[in-house]
C-alpha cells in the first residue's frame, strides 16, 4: 500500500467518523433535558458570527485533506 493511498484512506475515514459522530441526535421525547451548554459566558452561533465560526473549521478540514 503506497503512503499516499494510506494517507488518503486515513483522511477519508477520519472525516467520515467525525461526521457520523456529529450526526447523532436526541431521539427521546424528553424536552426538559438540555441539548447544549447552559450558563457560563458561552455565546451562541447566529447569522452575525457564523463566518467567524465556519472559517476555522473549513481551514482545518482543508489542511487535513492536503
Amino acid at each position: 500500500m503506497s503512503a499516499r493511498f494510506a494517507r488518503t484512506l486515513l483522511t477519508a475515514l477520519s472525516i467520515s467518523a467525525l461526521l457520523l459522530a456529529g450526526c447523532g441526535g436526541d431521539d427521546d421525547d424528553d424536552t426538559t433535558s438540555p441539548t447544549g451548554p447552559t450558563g457560563g459566558t458561552g455565546g451562541t452561533i447566529n447569522a452575525g458570527n457564523i463566518g467567524a465560526v465556519q472559517s476555522p473549521i473549513v481551514m482545518a478540514v482543508a489542511k487535513a485533506i492536503i
